[in-house]
């Protein structure tokens, strides 16, 4: 028994009817001019079935971020611009947990971000950045977009950890 891609067996010429057909795709069998298609074994199909989920999970982990960041910007917050990457960015991610718990205080907020930053770009530009008007909609989407990263940040890992616990890596 093999394995085959129909696509194959439709652009081998001949004529295609129910009894004809069989013996056709028989003596093309026996001639070995249908070549069988790869089927994986459990473990590589296990690889990829995690491969894709990761993939997946890291599609809607940046999806989110840009999400948040659109917020932000609705806002007139332009911190992003200063930030190397707006997701995984610490100072980025703790300036967003401040405002969703009502910190509205520039001096404050600019005491989170990390020195690095500050040097780069001054202070006084930071704080600029992060000088918007918030409203409780604003807030609100915020908190579900942290929610969200972390929801599928744990996700990931976990997949990571079943991953490796399989043996896959």
């Amino acid at each position: 028994m093999t394995l085959a891609n129909p696509y194959v067996i439709k652009q081998l010429p001949g004529r295609k009817s129910d009894v004809k057909d069989a013996k056709w795709l028989t003596e093309c069998l026996q001639k070995e001019m249908v070549p069988g298609s790869y089927v994986p074994d459990d473990d590589v199909r296990q690889m990829r079935h995690y491969s894709r989920r990761y993939r997946y999970l890291s599609k809607n982990i940046v999806r989110v971020e840009q999400r948040m960041d659109n917020h932000l910007q609705r806002c007139n917050i332009r911190f992003s611009n200063y930030v190397s990457n707006q997701g995984s960015n610490v100072s980025m991610r703790k300036v967003i947990k401040a405002i969703i718990k009502g910190e509205r205080d520039l001096v404050k907020l600019c005491g989170l971000v990390r020195g690095r930053i500050k040097n780069r770009q001054g202070a006084d530009i930071i704080a600029a950045s992060l000088t918007g008007v918030i409203t409780g909609a604003d807030v609100e989407m915020l908190r579900q977009c942290i929610e969200e990263l972390e929801l599928f940040g744990e996700a990931a890992v976990t997949m990571c950890q079943t991953f490796r616990c399989n043996g896959q890596m």
